[in-house]
This record gives structure tokens, C-alpha cells and sequence, in this order.
């Protein structure tokens, strides 16, 4: 009877471990090596909140899936003009995390979109390198990205 208690806790544990990085929604895309190289494939697209700590990535013809953190790659972005996303360090309460921030507007000031902590943060960088975050805190009842 231990046995087939033992059993099933590790048929329950390995369900969840593999549904933890089942895909969600994937989408076509890209990613963007540290060394300037673009790989097409599949990512797993979920909600801005973990597309900012992680990029879930299937290689072309690759039945595997790789998880990559801001840290791997420089970035990735989905097809067709979808959401593009490049490796920033950003000063979050006094804190600096490297994450993923969605690329927002290109110029002499560019504009990122970060999600974290039920927190929305948008990040300028000047031309010159100078940067500045807004904070904005009550999100949960409206989609300010989206106005």
C-alpha cells in the first residue's frame, strides 16, 4: 500500500512539473543571441508578467523547448509586428534587475513597457543613455498598456 501511495505522489509531482512548462499560447518568433544571432522558432506567449523574467523557446525543427532568462539572450520578438522584447537592466525600488522590457517606441527617447509585481513601469532611455522609470500602481483594474 506504501508503494502505491509513493507512486502516485510521484506520478502527481511529475504531472505538475511537466504542466509548469507546457505551452500556453505559442506563437511564431525569434530570439536574438548574446552574439548577434537570430534563431526562428516557436515562443510560448503568456501574460507580460513572465514574459518580462523569461522567454520559452522551441527551435525550428527541435522538439525540445528552451527557457531562457534576460540573461542568455538579448532578446525576442513575435511575428507579424507582435510584442518585442530586449534585455534591460532597470532600478526597480532601489534594486537593479535585469529583465525583459517590451520595446515600445524607437527615438531619441525610446520607450519600454515593464509588468512586475502587479506593478506597470515604463522605462525611457535618452539617446545620451540617461534613463527614467514611471510607476504606475493600480493596474489590476484596467489594461493601461492598452489605452
Amino acid at each position: 500500500m506504501k508503494k502505491l501511495i509513493l507512486l502516485a505522489a510521484c506520478a502527481c509531482c511529475s504531472a505538475v512539473t511537466t504542466s509548469l512548462y507546457a505551452q500556453v499560447n505559442p506563437m511564431q518568433g525569434y530570439i536574438i543571441t548574446n552574439e548577434n544571432d537570430t534563431i526562428r522558432g516557436v515562443i510560448d506567449y503568456r501574460s507580460d508578467e513572465h514574459n518580462v523574467r523569461e522567454c520559452i523557446f522551441q527551435k525550428e525543427g527541435s522538439g525540445e523547448f528552451t527557457v531562457y532568462s534576460p540573461a542568455d539572450i538579448k532578446g525576442y520578438r513575435f511575428e507579424n509586428n507582435g510584442a518585442f522584447y530586449v534585455t534591460k537592466t532597470v532600478d526597480i525600488n532601489k534594486k537593479p534587475l535585469q529583465l525583459f522590457a517590451e520595446y515600445l517606441l524607437k527615438g531619441g527617447v525610446s520607450l519600454y513597457y515593464i509588468s512586475t509585481n502587479y506593478v506597470n513601469y515604463y522605462y525611457f532611455e535618452g539617446e545620451d543613455g540617461k534613463t527614467g522609470l514611471v510607476k504606475e500602481l493600480d493596474f489590476i483594474n484596467y489594461n493601461t498598456k492598452e489605452r
